[in-house]
């Protein structure tokens, strides 16, 4: 008699321990879970502020680079007018100030 309470005392504790152990698992499985997911989250906001700065540093690039660009087509239109390719005056042209031309059609 004696033995078979402690037997079922035993098998009541080895179930209470099962259970117990059943729940942390579950426990640390939603964990690891939710962990995974922040990380994805993490990685995806630290790509987006990247991103961010990469178009802002291209951004305070573009107000530098732009007038160079526009500068060199200047400059491309004043040589080949001085060197007489062939390419009249404008009516809008003025002495002094260079105009951008829209088609360089008639040199070709």
């Amino acid at each position: 008699m004696q033995e078979q309470l402690q037997k079922e005392a035993f098998e009541a504790l080895q179930l209470q321990k099962d259970a117990k152990t059943q729940r942390i698992t579950a426990q640390i499985d939603l964990i690891e879970r939710e962990l995974s997911q922040l990380t994805l989250l993490e990685v995806e906001q630290r790509d987006m502020r990247l991103d961010t700065q990469m178009v802002s540093h291209f951004r305070s690039k573009l107000p530098v680079s732009l007038p160079l660009s526009t500068s060199g087509s200047h400059f491309r239109f004043r040589f080949l007018k001085k060197s007489d390719f062939g390419i009249p005056p404008r009516a809008n042209d003025v002495i002094g100030v260079t105009t951008v031309p829209t088609t360089i059609g008639s040199v070709f």
